[in-house]
């Protein structure tokens, strides 16, 4: 079987695999906006055309899959628009085509060619023509398939994962971070309809856990990879903490913490439901500055337009000081609005929500939900993970440098496609 990934946009290199070589690089067939994978009934996925060749829509790219001919040196390939209201003017009677031709080796039984530098993903529910020629001895021959990419559906509260494909790029990471219950008091739990309808409706790590005892230091092993030897929930003025730290690598204007409760901005005090050791950004003062504007109280609809944004319900609603129904029906009046918002309808937001630590009782196993257009509904990837394994995943997703036992832990990106 052969195989080769076409990108339909912004081509720029050409790569070859397995034992072929690329002579020479494409030159940009066209498409536009969104897309996902091949709609049933067009070519079938990886079956062979009636032509000879069949084609799967993929998020930035068409693969073709063809079987190789005995004699057959030379191939080349182009994709052509079959709408013309959306064929771009420039190319709206032409074929898009590769440079030139790609040459398999003679003892080849396989053959992977992958196109990489595509900016966009193929046009929502679009036709297109892929042309695929080899040449022989006696000139080249021709092959034509058909490929419609499906509707692309925008994810929203309702059904919020499984909708697209993984971006190339992700542009934010939302936290929201419980108290003080297990994996055992929750997941399942009738207290908790609206936590378990998420795991349904997205993914659940089925075996996550806390780094230790009591809140503080793990707020600060999920924002910095280390506890820093803290074992107590004693106030910032008592742990000021000169260390690495994920806001600091994010900097100014890119990064959020919304506190319920907390009466100003960046408090670092107790104030009624609020609690600093829950605020971890107030423990470094290399980020004092930037904590002074982006430590903001949680008031209405979360904004979400920073890269990373952490929400810290007060100690009501974070179940810390009540029970797992008071909190699963303040998480069922905020995450609506999480998954309504314009940066998660936009396909491009993961939402994480788990707890900082068990009752005591359970080896500090804690559930972790991830919350993603691209998370296949219903997984549950039974892979140790702890919260160096959230730390380490939001800084991979946000192209930052991984700390100190984050660079250890396991990421969990493959394990929901993110």
């Amino acid at each position: 079987m052969v195989a080769a990934l076409v990108g339909l946009v912004g081509l720029t290199s050409l790569v070859a695999a397995a034992g072929c070589v690329a002579d020479a690089a494409p030159k940009g067939a066209q498409g536009t906006s969104d897309a996902a994978s091949l709609s049933a009934g067009e070519s079938g996925v990886g079956a062979r055309a009636a032509s000879g060749v069949s084609a799967v829509a993929a998020d930035r790219s068409i693969g073709l899959y063809w079987e190789p001919k005995i004699g057959a040196r030379w191939y080349r390939i182009s994709v052509r628009s079959r709408r013309a209201a959306t064929r771009p003017a420039s190319r709206s009677a032409r074929w898009g085509r590769w440079g030139g031709a790609v040459r398999l080796p003679t003892n080849s039984r396989q053959f992977v060619v992958t196109v990489s530098g595509a900016g966009k993903r193929l046009v929502n529910g679009h036709k297109y023509q892929v042309r695929l020629q080899y040449r022989t001895g006696t000139g080249w021959r021709t092959w034509t398939t058909f490929i419609r990419t499906p509707r692309y559906t925008q994810p929203v509260a309702a059904t919020p994962c499984g909708v697209t494909t993984t971006p190339a790029t992700w542009e934010h990471v939302v936290w929201i971070i419980m108290e003080n219950h297990g994996s055992a008091q929750t997941v399942g739990s009738s207290e908790a309809p609206y936590f378990n309808s998420l795991i349904s409706r997205c993914g659940l790590a089925s075996n996550f856990f806390a780094i230790t005892h009591p809140s503080l230091p793990n707020y600060l092993a999920m924002t910095s990879g280390s506890t820093h030897g803290v074992v107590d929930d004693k106030l910032p003025i008592d742990h000021q903490l000169a260390v690495p730290n994920l806001f600091a690598q994010l900097g100014a204007g890119q990064w959020r913490t919304l506190a319920e409760s907390m009466p100003g901005n960046c408090v670092a005090r107790n104030s009624g439901d609020y609690v600093a050791r829950h605020n971890p950004a107030t423990y470094y003062p290399e980020v004092a500055a930037q904590c002074a504007t982006q430590d903001q109280p949680l008031s209405g609809a979360p904004d979400l337009s920073s890269r990373f944004t952490l929400i810290v319900p007060n100690n009501k609603s974070n179940t810390h000081d009540t029970d797992v129904r008071y909190g699963d029906t303040w998480l069922a009046s905020v995450v609506p609005q999480l998954l309504d918002s314009p940066q998660y309808r936009a396909g491009r937001t993961v939402v994480f929500i788990t707890y900082d630590e068990d009752s005591g009782n359970e080896g500090n196993h804690i559930p972790a939900l991830v919350l993603a257009p691209s998370v296949v509904p219903g997984t549950r990837d039974s892979t140790r993970y702890t919260l160096y394994s959230l730390l380490r995943t939001t800084e991979e997703i946000l192209g930052v440098p991984l700390l100190a036992n984050a660079s250890a832990a396991p990421s969990m990106r493959s394990g929901f496609r993110l």
